[in-house]
Order: C-alpha cells, then sequence, then structure tokens
C-alpha cells in the first residue's frame, strides 16, 4: 500500500511545472547591492573564460559620523566555475552607480577591456562638480587603465559600431546633455566623429540599423517617436509613434532592428498585457509578434541576440504577472515564439539583465529579504546560473483534469484495498 501511496504522490508533483535548476550566488558583502549588467569576460588571449558582472553597492562609512556612507560602481568577474576571480570598485563619497558597461578596442578592433560609463565622481565636502560622464577603462585582471571625462552630458547607453569592413570603428552613444539629449558617435579613443541634438527632448533607446549584417543607420526612440538615422545621423524618417505602448525598447536584427516592449493592447484570460516585438526593415514592418502569456510591466523585459558569427536566434525575457515568475521564450528571426524554455519561480529576485551560452543562462540583479522573514542583508547582489533547458507546463484546465482523474484513482485503489484487506482477514 506504501509503493502504491508513493506513486500516487509522484504523479500529483508529475503534474504540476517543472523548473529549472537553479543555483545563486552573491557578492553578499555590502547592506546593499545589485548587479545591473553582465558581458562575456576574456583573458589576455582573448578566449572566453567567465563573465564581467557591473552594479553598485553601499558601503557604509564608520569613520565619519556625518556620512553614514554612499553606494559605489562596482565590477566583479566569475571564471566558468561561478568562482570568484577579483573585484574592482570606484567612486567618491557621492553616490555613483554604473550607466553603462561594454567592451574597449584596441587598433585591431580586438576586444582589450572593460569599459565603465558612470557619472563623474565628487567628494561631497566639495562644490558639485558632477553632470557629465566618466569613462573608465578596465583591463583583463581587473586593473584601472585610464579615466576619461565626456564633457558633452551623462552619457545613458553606449554601444560598439563598425565600418563597412565589419571593423569596430567606434561607439554610438545617447546622452542627457545640459540642454536636452543627443545622439553622438565617437572614435575608440573618444573623440567626437558626429553628433546630433534634440533640444528639451529625451532620447531613451538606440539601437543599429543593419542590413545582411552591415551597419547603416540607426534607430533611436526621441521622445515619443521611434525614427531612423542614417550612418551620418542625418536624414530622419519617423517610424512609429511608441506612445501606444506601455514600454518601448530597441535592439538589432540581421535586416533592420526590432521594436519590442510591453503592451495592454491585448486580450488575456489572465492579465491586461503581455509583451510584443517588431521587426522594421526599410522603415516598413516586416512582421509582429504578440504574446499570450501575461507580461508585467513592472519587470524587466529584455530582448537577447544569440549570436554565432550572425545573430541565429533570440531570446526573450520577461515577468509573469500572475505568478511573478521570470520566464524566457526562444524566438526565431522570423518572429515565431519556438518555445518557453525557462520558469523561474520567485518572491524575492529582480532580474536586471541575463546571458546565455549553449544550455545554460546567467541571470543577475538583486536578492531582496521577503518581509516576513529576518535577514542578514537587506538587497544582496544576484548571481544566479540556470542549467537546464526544459520547462513542462500544464494548462490549468488540465491541470484539474489530472487532479480529479488522479484523485478518483486513488480513492479506488484505496477502497480495494481496504475491501480486499476486510475479506482476507474474514
Amino acid at each position: 500500500m506504501k509503493k502504491i501511496l508513493f506513486i500516487i504522490i509522484l504523479l500529483l508533483i508529475g503534474s504540476y511545472n517543472v523548473y529549472a535548476k537553479d543555483i545563486s550566488y552573491s557578492m553578499n558583502k555590502y547592506s546593499t547591492e545589485i548587479f545591473n549588467y553582465i558581458e562575456k569576460a576574456y583573458n589576455s588571449d582573448l578566449k572566453e573564460d567567465g563573465y564581467i558582472l557591473g552594479g553598485s553597492v553601499y558601503k557604509e562609512d564608520n569613520d565619519k559620523n556625518d556620512h553614514p556612507g554612499d553606494y559605489q560602481v562596482i565590477l566583479v568577474k566569475y571564471d566558468k566555475n561561478d568562482k570568484l576571480v577579483w573585484k574592482y570598485t570606484f567612486g567618491d563619497t557621492k553616490d555613483d552607480y554604473i550607466d553603462y558597461l561594454t567592451y574597449t578596442y584596441d587598433d585591431n578592433g580586438n576586444i582589450d577591456g572593460y569599459l565603465i560609463v558612470c557619472e563623474k565622481t565628487y567628494s561631497i565636502y566639495e562644490p558639485n562638480i558632477g553632470g557629465n560622464s566618466l569613462i573608465i577603462k578596465i583591463d583583463f585582471d581587473g586593473k584601472l587603465v585610464y579615466e576619461r571625462e565626456i564633457n558633452e552630458g551623462r552619457i545613458k547607453k553606449i554601444i560598439p559600431t563598425k565600418d563597412v569592413e565589419d571593423n569596430i570603428d567606434g561607439y554610438i552613444s545617447i546622452l542627457n546633455t545640459h540642454s536636452g539629449s543627443s545622439v553622438i558617435k565617437y572614435n575608440k579613443n573618444f573623440d567626437i566623429i558626429s553628433r546630433r541634438d534634440f533640444n528639451d527632448i529625451d532620447i531613451s533607446d538606440i539601437t543599429v540599423i543593419n542590413e545582411n549584417n552591415k551597419l547603416i543607420g540607426y534607430a533611436v526612440i526621441v521622445g515619443n517617436n521611434l525614427i531612423t538615422l542614417d550612418s551620418n545621423l542625418s536624414n530622419d524618417v519617423v517610424i512609429n509613434d511608441v506612445s501606444k505602448y506601455d514600454t518601448a525598447n530597441l535592439e538589432e536584427a540581421k535586416d533592420g532592428f526590432i521594436l519590442y516592449g510591453i503592451t495592454s493592447d491585448v486580450k488575456l484570460d489572465k492579465g491586461d498585457s503581455s509583451y510584443y516585438l517588431i521587426n522594421y526593415n526599410n522603415g516598413e514592418e516586416v512582421w509582429e509578434t504578440i504574446g499570450d502569456t501575461p507580461s508585467s510591466k513592472d519587470g524587466k523585459t529584455i530582448l537577447l541576440p544569440i549570436v554565432k558569427n550572425n545573430i541565429k536566434k533570440y531570446f526573450l525575457l520577461y515577468k509573469n504577472e500572475v505568478d511573478s515568475s521570470y520566464e524566457v521564450v526562444k524566438i526565431n528571426l522570423d518572429g515565431e515564439v519556438i518555445k518557453k524554455i525557462k520558469k523561474i519561480n520567485n518572491n524575492y529576485y529582480d532580474f536586471e539583465n541575463f546571458y546565455s551560452k549553449g544550455d545554460t543562462i546567467y541571470f543577475v540583479g538583486q536578492i531582496k529579504c521577503p518581509e516576513d522573514e529576518s535577514c542578514e542583508y537587506d538587497n544582496n547582489s544576484l548571481y544566479l546560473v540556470s542549467d537546464e533547458d526544459k520547462v513542462i507546463e500544464v494548462k490549468d484546465d488540465t491541470s484539474r483534469n489530472i487532479i480529479i482523474v488522479f484523485s478518483i484513482v486513488f480513492i479506488v485503489l484505496i477502497g480495494g484495498l481496504i475491501f480486499i484487506r476486510r475479506k482476507t482477514r474474514k
């Protein structure tokens, strides 16, 4: 009888979702930490040997009673075995946060370090000299190479660009300036090549526009307008009004670019919003995909290109509005959702970014102490490794039917066993 009961319990458990196997790591050095960025790490031979994580930490100051502490930028490297290799922190007594993380390049276009972008730091005991960005280069060993101030304003996003021969030739960036916003193209030494100013209008995102994987221009969200610019930052064309979406973000594509985010213009059994993706090419919509999963407007929605020489597919991360789980779906180049590959149930994770290699997905963000629990931390940095590419989901109606069937079978079996036992005793 015990064996039968054990089998029934296993079957009941099997009717529920199967989640990915997860291992989480944290610096666990400060009272408040968060990781916002993750990139592949390299050694001096330009071989991948782990991951670089960037974020901020709150560092308490026990020496000065009038300054309890401040946030500082942090950059750490984990090896392929998820062991901490080195740590770099930066900041004066003002609060310092990382604004962006990418790579630096040598004269041959090879990666030669890591690029941190943050606001220029200063001491709170001196006159405020902030407002501009600071470019910080860190080498493969976690050592400072140089710091360089950007006098045009504060960079919100900066991404590498390529020339006609597909070699890295500099960066394209969007900035909050002292009179509005700007799109500025730099060379690899961060000298200005060209710029486009938008006075009194905010720029929220930018990406490159490709044609057969060759850069031909840029897509930019300026105010409520999605526009395109050519490689000289001119000939702007308005493509769409993004104010109708709850959120709007940009990502590159093999041909054209992709606009994606969260929209409430959906009809769902549960929830009132879901994710969307639109591929534009030559100013025209090529395809549009609307998700059928309730997606939260509050959680991060991130589209990750999976690249092997060229873009092969996409992984989309979103937060399920119904159960607060984080989910990742695989999407092909035609916008078709192939399958859901990750579902991570949680009550205290906040994912800020992610990266994928093979069947493993790496998430970064923050672990928050639940309100009903007592923790040694308030908010810890999160580095979560999810290494099972398998998600089994059962719809609500199907799940109920399975439980009902198993319950009936269980009752019949128990009743039959009782009947047989009584009959045997007699």
